[in-house]
């Protein structure tokens, strides 16, 4: 991730968080998220929040640095967590230790600064992020909704955050290496949830661009769908299939493609252009 004053925040999955320095090539230590496993970031201007912690395995042990695919097993800290730097950053502090269940794999910040934090298999948290004049960052938070917690799912789980699309009806989805994808859905804000069948709500990815746009990869098309309000409907279809969709610092969606193109659709989601 890039700060404002060029330097770069790395982490390495396993406890590890630096900054380097492009102008001296050399690498800092960033103290206050030391020894804890950062399993992402989520970026609104200057406000950052990294997030991870540990993942519960079958028998409940915390495996470390243990990896059966790609994005799994992020954390061997005994807790979930968040963190908050309000300067790009530069300096940080935890906002919450998760210790029922496992650790947080997703984070997402709303316009009216509701911050939920997602869990394995749909469980989560929400809490309102307060920032006073000094930077301080705060907040205090409830647990939701938590999921079954069977631990005989399998070795292998993670989730996605779909998020509130239409007011009280919302969506969330995880994934077990036994079951697959499960679909949980709720139309009382959260209070209550239904599991639904797999390919329910089929998407690889959703993005919320920087003027308010959600768009979703739907999984095993090359296509990228859009929500109006109600409902997704078809934006964009490519040539080739999708290897990977993300916003940039500036909320535009960039989408790489498996022929080696490169597209950026602009902030608003007002325009597609070819980047490479």
């Amino acid at each position: 991730m890039l700060r404002p004053d060029g330097e770069v925040v790395a982490w390495s999955r396993n406890g590890n968080a630096a900054s380097y320095d492009p102008r001296t090539c050399a690498f800092s230590h960033v103290a206050e998220l030391a020894k804890l496993d950062v399993g992402g970031f989520f970026r609104r201007g200057d406000l950052w929040l990294a997030y991870g912690g540990w993942q519960q395995v079958t028998d409940g042990r915390v495996l470390l640095g243990s990896a059966v695919a790609e994005n799994q097993f992020a954390g061997s800290s005994n807790a979930g967590f968040v963190a908050a730097s309000t300067d790009g950053g530069g300096r940080w502090q935890m906002l919450d230790r998760w210790v029922e269940g496992s650790g947080t794999q997703a984070a997402l910040l709303a316009d009216d600064d509701t911050l939920t934090l997602l869990s394995w298999l749909g469980s989560f948290r929400r809490g309102k992020l307060a920032i006073d004049k000094e930077g301080r960052a705060s907040a205090a938070f409830t647990t939701v909704f938590q999921g079954d917690g069977n631990p005989a799912t399998s070795y292998g789980e993670s989730a996605e955050w779909v998020d509130f699309l239409a007011g009280e009806e919302g969506w969330l989805r995880g994934w077990s290496e036994r079951l697959g994808f499960q679909v949980f859905r709720t139309r009382d804000g959260g209070r209550t949830w239904k599991r639904r069948l797999s390919w329910e709500r089929p998407f690889l990815s959703l993005s919320r661009l920087g003027g308010g746009v959600w768009v979703a990869q739907v999984r095993l098309e090359r296509r990228l769908v859009r929500w109006n309000g109600k409902k997704f409907r078809r934006d964009h279809r490519f040539g080739a299939d999708i290897v990977k969709t993300w916003t940039d610092s500036t909320g535009a969606l960039l989408v790489t493609l498996e022929n080696g193109e490169l597209w950026s659709l602009d902030a608003k989601g007002a325009s597609w252009t070819r980047l490479r």
